[in-house]
């Protein structure tokens, strides 16, 4: 709901209350006779989610001119109030497949139950001011105080600024190229914050479990920590610079822009380890700076453009490159952090895929060298190197409209070039010891891997992730209206999403970002089980009255 007074000319007030309320409902059932179930007789879930949140925004507006000054400002405070909680109960051992999540209490088995609750507050207060000249020099100046709830009581709040500056320069009197008809100049630096680590993660947290002492012939419930307090837990802040050049040459028939940036994170959000004896391995603390720096570029052009028939497209390309400067705070002096954990049967616990160290980027795969099988044995390096990155060279997207009288066609490509990814899936699924029992493919038994081979991580199941995907696709007709006067524009439209995927990656999808890690940050590049992307296609009609 939001409602806008204007106090005076050219003084307005706008304020905004919301309220969104999403409830999910999860309920599955393995029969008996499925092999994912085999040995379970039947397995049972139930699960409930509810997340809502409550939002109050006012917000000031100033908006005037004086001859060819013209300012723009606004000055606003939100509250942002945010609960998720949930419960699940899973069960198995049933008489009858019949039961399924129905009649939880027939089967003889509890598998487990939890619930959790949790809330977080977000208070903003920010100012904002934008300033024209003749439309020859803009710039824009911003503040923001925020306060998370999700921080130690100390460390809650954080100030951001911004600022930008920008120069036209083909509106400037000296300007008399007829080839570029527009040409900006600008600059911009700012600092954003980030507080996404989840709720409570400031304090002691405990936990129960029914896996307790045996006291007096009865099991009694035992209370163990699950997390340590920090209450020195503080926002993680990036600083951003950024310059760049807009321009539009041949009458508007080509346009782009060209940006150089660099990025810088401090405070990082990681999980450290903590020093045993101690019932829990790692902390959340602000530990270290990661750095991003490259460019972009980007250009559109009217290739063909006559009364009947328009084709225009549009080129982007990104080069980043990320580097990790540091890993330590004033408590914490650290070389390397290891993320990914590995998952999965008989893959031995405690071995990471990935390595955050110094120098490194972030997403670098480190580990050991496969060099072949011999007598149904994996040959591979003792020495422990860095074996890929889930970092690319670059990425860029394709853009292409075209229209011929009423019919319209639009289609986006996007790639990646030079990107690593670890395919874990493949890796506990490619080893006969894993595969008892399963209805598998002549080729699972003949890859010349004996059975009492055990799974290990090296650079075997590294593959190269470059991709080039058909994001979108669109045909479109807009539907002659002579005849139907009340009605002002109508168009039938067929979509399809994600339908082409270019990629010599064997998994299912290369994009993929497996959330494996208990480090705060998930790792990039690893696919464990990940669900693909689906393919869409949908049609429609859209009247406008």
């Amino acid at each position: 709901m939001s409602t806008t007074y204007k106090i005076f000319n050219p003084l307005s007030v706008n304020v905004n209350l919301g309220y969104t309320n999403q409830a999910i409902n999860r309920n599955s059932y393995v029969k008996k006779s499925n092999p994912l179930g085999e040995g379970m007789g039947g397995y049972a879930s139930v699960q409930k989610l509810e997340d809502y949140s409550k939002l109050l925004e006012t917000v000031l507006r100033y908006n005037n001119s004086f001859g060819k000054h013209s300012v723009d400002a606004i000055a606003g405070y939100s509250y942002q109030y945010f609960v998720n909680e949930g419960i699940r109960n899973a069960v198995s051992g049933f008489l009858s497949d019949e039961f399924r999540w129905y009649s939880l209490q027939a089967a003889s088995t509890n598998q487990g139950v939890t619930s959790f609750k949790g809330s977080n507050k977000l208070i903003s207060m920010y100012g904002r001011v934008n300033y024209n000249f003749d439309d020859k020099i803009l710039a824009t100046a911003t503040i923001r105080r925020d306060g998370s709830s999700r921080f130690g009581s100390g460390n809650q709040w954080g100030v951001f600024p911004s600022g930008s500056l920008a120069w036209r320069v083909s509106n400037m009197d000296f300007f008399k190229s007829k080839t570029i008809s527009d040409l900006k100049i600008r600059t911009s630096y700012g600092v954003t914050g980030n507080q996404e680590i989840g709720n409570l993660n400031s304090i002691t947290r405990l936990g129960a479990t029914s896996a307790g002492y045996i006291v007096g012939g009865q099991r009694i419930t035992t209370v163990l920590p699950l997390q340590y307090a920090n209450p020195d837990l503080k926002w993680e802040q990036t600083a951003q610079f950024n310059t760049g050049i807009d321009y539009t040459i041949l009458d508007g028939r080509i346009r782009g822009s060209i940006d150089y940036y660099v990025k810088k994170t401090t405070d990082l959000l990681l999980r450290i380890p903590v020093p045993s004896p101690t019932a829990v391995s790692t902390q959340l603390a602000n530990v270290g700076s990661v750095q991003n720096k490259g460019i972009e570029l980007e250009i559109s052009a009217d290739i063909i453009k006559k009364a009947d028939f328009s084709w225009s497209t549009s080129i982007n390309y990104t080069r980043n490159r990320n580097k990790v400067l540091s890993l330590s705070n004033s408590l914490y002096k650290g070389d390397n952090i290891q993320v990914a954990p590995l998952q999965g049967q008989g893959l031995t616990a405690g071995i990471y895929a990935q390595l955050i160290k110094p120098g490194l980027p972030v997403g670098t795969f480190y580990g050991r060298e496969f060099k072949g099988i011999e007598n149904g044995v994996e040959i591979i390096d003792p020495e422990m190197k860095v074996i890929g990155s889930a970092q690319p060279d670059f990425t860029f997207g394709i853009t292409n409209s075209l229209s011929y009288k009423r019919l319209s066609l639009g289609f986006n490509f996007r790639g990646s070039v030079g990107n690593d990814v670890f395919n874990l899936t493949a890796n506990n699924l490619g080893y006969l010891s894993n595969l008892p029992g399963r209805n598998v493919l002549q080729e699972a038994v003949s890859s010349g891997v004996l059975r009492t081979q055990p799974k290990q991580y090296s650079s075997r199941w590294i593959e190269d992730g470059s991709f080039l995907r058909l994001d979108n696709i669109t045909l479109g007709y807009d539907i002659n209206l002579k005849n139907l006067p009340a009605i002002s524009n109508a168009r039938l439209f067929v979509t399809g999403q994600n339908l082409l995927l270019f990629t010599k990656y064997t998994g299912l999808d290369p994009e993929v970002n497996s959330d494996v890690s208990g480090t705060g940050i998930a790792p990039i590049g690893v696919d464990y089980l990940a669900y693909p992307k689906a393919k869409t296609v949908s049609a429609g009609l859209s009247v406008t009255f």
